[in-house]
């Protein structure tokens, strides 16, 4: 409530919060100034799949909210947050929505209909044509779904669309050329398949490169684009301009040459300021490992065929980037690393990822490291710090620590796959 200068992304207004978790055990209430600062989280009881009433008023100066009749919190309204308009948002869960009031007034709902695209794209169309969208599960490249576009009949384009993060846009620069691959498969197809940099709106187009030879099997198609102008807030686009349907799956855009961080799929801007901050060790992990799917073996090998898992932060995850990324960010840029796993990997899993990492080239996962480029490194120490519940271990391997909680069953596993344990 009292929201003002909303923009794209999560934080990005002004504004008060409360929100019911999904599972009903609490109400969230929080400011937003282009952040998001926690005031305070009440613990509730109340069954999610009924009809729940909260409201917020602000009165004399005061926030109050109560759920289903019953006060639960006030506050002073902060003076910069007194006015502004009402908004509903859901967060990682399915939520509906009914009586919406503002005072004494209802508010009518208008069902808009939705089409089938994909979370993280938008649909892209012009023209006067008969089109379809579809999210289907029984022809897909790797994941759980691939989008289809069908083009049924009449004249325009119609296909997909994609701003980056959050919607924020691609930044591009004329000349400087970017490389990109995509899966795709279909049928019927009348003409050829167009992927594209356009400005926000679609009217230019920066750079477009057709692609042929799409059949019926998932194939990978590699292309370069090289936009004619400078744009922060470019969008890239597949779409078709005939009658068919294409299927598509797994789509990557990366800068080239010295865009990249020592010839790394990773932003030279941003790994060369963390180098030049005098860095020397960098973390990876926080919340997001909580997911149960987070597992170290599905984040290896080739990118494309890693399996997404329903993440933390997001309702899924590709594993684009996942540790063996980092240890080679990190490698590359001179740091020693640290890394968090989690808790639930197996402990034969985990061993495998220590052989895996600092192995022989002879073991079965070592042999791996060639396959990886991670430089290789067989000198390893073992200290060990008390904790209530397990054994705590930092083990230091090719300049890297691993700092996991583990029972003596990891021990026993790890003498077993690397000597120097024992």
């Amino acid at each position: 409530m009292h929201v003002s200068q909303p923009r794209n992304g999560a934080d990005a207004f002004l504004g008060y919060e409360i929100s019911l978790s999904a599972d009903g055990s609490k109400v969230v209430i929080g400011k937003h100034k282009n952040n998001f600062e926690s005031i305070a989280t009440i613990p509730v009881t109340c069954n999610p799949t009924d009809w729940n009433q909260l409201m917020a008023t602000t009165f004399g100066g005061t926030l109050e909210v109560a759920l289903n009749g019953q006060k639960i919190f006030s506050i002073p309204v902060d003076p910069d947050l007194t006015q502004g308009k009402m908004a509903l948002r859901t967060w990682n869960s399915q939520v509906r929505f009914r009586d919406v009031r503002i005072g004494n007034e209802n508010l009518a709902f208008r069902v808009k209909p939705v089409e089938a695209v994909s979370r993280q794209w938008e649909a892209y169309r012009q023209g006067d044509m008969q089109y379809d969208f579809a999210l289907e599960d029984h022809v897909v490249f790797n994941g759980e779904q691939a989008q289809r576009v069908s083009f049924i009949q009449g004249k325009g384009r119609v296909g997909v669309r994609n701003a980056g993060l959050n919607r924020w846009g691609i930044a591009v620069r004329q000349g400087e050329t970017l490389q990109g691959r995509i899966y795709l498969r279909g049928e019927h197809l009348q003409g050829k398949v167009t992927v594209a940099l356009q400005n926000a709106d679609g009217t230019q187009e920066y750079a477009s490169r057709q692609l042929k030879g799409i059949g019926k099997e998932w194939k990978k198609f590699s292309f370069a684009l090289t936009p004619e102008a400078d744009d922060p807030e470019a969008r890239f686009v597949v779409y078709l301009d005939r009658p068919g349907s294409l299927w598509i799956d797994q789509v990557s855009l990366m800068p080239t040459g010295d865009a990249l961080f020592k010839g790394l799929p990773y932003r030279n801007d941003i790994g060369q300021a963390l180098v030049n901050e005098g860095l020397t060790f960098l973390r990876y992990g926080g919340t997001m490992i909580n997911a149960p799917e987070y597992r170290f073996k599905k984040m290896i090998g080739d990118p494309d065929r890693r399996p997404p898992y329903r993440g933390h932060w997001n309702p899924y995850s590709t594993n684009g980037f996942g540790i063996e990324d980092f240890l080679k960010f990190t490698e590359a840029a001179g740091f020693t690393a640290a890394f968090a796993i989690n808790i639930e990997e197996t402990p034969e899993d985990v061993a495998d990822m220590v052989e895996y990492l600092n192995g022989a080239v002879t073991t079965k996962w070592g042999k791996n490291v060639r396959k990886t480029g991670i430089r290789h490194h067989t000198g390893s120490s073992i200290s060990r710090l008390a904790t209530r519940r397990f054994c705590s271990m930092e083990i230091e391997l090719m300049n890297m620590r691993i700092i996991s909680n583990v029972s003596t069953c990891f021990i026993r596993l790890f003498r077993a796959k690397i000597p120097l344990f024992r």
